[in-house]
């Protein structure tokens, strides 16, 4: 996850970070800053649940799907 203004780090390190991370997957919030668990904690929580739910086949059998 990326914030799309981040003045601490820029989307260059994010795509940077994706390019040498094996298996990695990149996800750019339209939330702007560095802190988007304490800011808009509403997308960060949407984002996760969607890698766990596409990633993680033990979080889809806790949520009963």
């Amino acid at each position: 996850m990326q914030c799309s203004d981040d003045s601490i780090v820029p989307i260059e390190v994010g795509e940077y970070l994706h390019s040498h991370l094996k298996n990695s997957t990149f996800r750019l919030m339209e939330t702007k800053g560095h802190y988007p668990h304490i800011s808009h904690p509403e997308e960060t929580i949407s984002f996760i649940n969607e890698y766990l739910e596409q990633n993680c086949p033990d979080y889809i059998a806790l949520k009963g799907y």
